[in-house]
């Protein structure tokens, strides 16, 4: 009787396939970057909650077991005095005001209520004794200068052997792009910090478009096939050329799906 091997391979192939995506899926996770990244860049559309809560969320696993991060954001270099007096509470009689985090001057363009409450979580945990730095990175708006030169700058004065996790729009996650016009061109900070030699791992975030109050989170890595259709739209966004495979641009993307 002649036996037909074809369906066997298929089926072999088939589980081979699953075993390396379900590999994958576990070696690719935050905690095991900021291991062996220097820096993790995660991009964001702009006020969005479910990406401060998993900055937040993020930040507090990482932090347990006594373990050291710096986190930047895009918060104004000039403003942090400000943002430090916040985390401490400090009374200044000559303005009768106690800073706080609620009055912390904030970027319309990142200002919303999950921003000062990812605020209040990192001022917390600095009180609590965690081994916690926040870092101002942005441009002060008065300064002509490019701003990803102006973070990349920040970040490389900050680096000190503590892992870094940045906070940043979706642009200045990318690791290398391809603009469809010159007139577009930019170098992002995460392709600044790669060619500086640093170790960056990036993370996009893309939001399924229909509305929903309650969205779950999936990461996944550049090395899925499915991971070009979340990035794709995200180039596209920005007038930049989809790459042939997300790993060209990213290490990952946080998926938001409506929850059913």
């Amino acid at each position: 009787m002649k036996l037909d091997y074809m369906p066997i391979q298929a089926i072999l192939a088939f589980i081979l396939l699953t075993l390396a995506s379900l590999v994958t899926a576990l070696s690719f996770s935050v905690p095991q970057l900021l291991r062996d990244k220097d820096v993790i860049i995660v991009g964001e559309t702009h006020r969005r909650p479910e990406s401060t809560q998993f900055v937040t969320n993020t930040v507090t696993e990482y932090l347990q077991g006594g373990k050291c991060l710096i986190v930047g954001l895009e918060i104004p270099s000039h403003q942090q005095p400000v943002l430090e007096r916040a985390f401490k509470g400090k009374w200044r009689p000559w303005r009768l005001k106690i800073d706080s985090i609620s009055s912390l001057p904030l970027s319309s363009l990142i200002d919303h209520p999950g921003y000062r409450k990812m605020l209040a979580s990192f001022r917390d945990q600095i009180r609590q004794g965690k081994c916690l730095k926040v870092r101002a990175i942005d441009a002060p708006h008065v300064v002509p200068v490019d701003r990803d030169e102006w973070m990349e700058k920040q970040i490389l004065e900050v680096m000190d052997g503590t892992p870094i996790l940045v906070l940043v729009g979706n642009f200045h996650a990318m690791k290398e792009i391809s603009w469809s016009s010159e007139a577009l061109g930019g170098v992002s900070l995460a392709e600044r910090l790669v060619n500086r030699g640093v170790k960056v791992a990036s993370m996009l975030q893309y939001w399924e478009k229909k509305g929903c109050d309650l969205r779950s989170e999936r990461l996944v890595s550049a090395e899925e096939p499915e991971s070009l259709e979340y990035v794709k739209p995200i180039m596209d966004a920005i007038h930049a050329k989809t790459p042939d495979r997300a790993s060209e641009v990213t290490d990952g993307v946080v998926v938001w799906k409506c929850r059913d």
